[in-house]
């Protein structure tokens, strides 16, 4: 019951465990992407799209996809904003 308390930074999590981690983001990011029907693209200017204020006018928001997707390396082509 009276346990002392812990003071200041909690101890790092295990380098196995970091890296198990990571590479499970990774598995989920590239299943998402991974499929042929899903541009990847599309996914990430709907990321882009949703992390802007919706009080922007809609061609700020519209020129800043297109400069994140061009910052990726990923083109406009069939990309649909709403």
């Amino acid at each position: 019951m009276n346990e002392p308390k812990r003071r200041g930074r909690p101890p790092k999590a295990a380098p196995e465990v970091a890296l198990m981690q990571a590479e499970m983001r990774q598995g989920v990011e590239l299943s998402a992407l991974g499929s042929s029907d899903i541009n990847p693209a599309q996914v990430y200017a709907n990321r882009v799209w949703a992390g802007q204020s919706p009080s922007l006018p809609y061609g700020e928001r519209w020129y800043r996809v297109k400069l994140a997707l061009e910052a990726q390396g990923l083109s406009m082509d069939g990309v649909e904003l709403k």
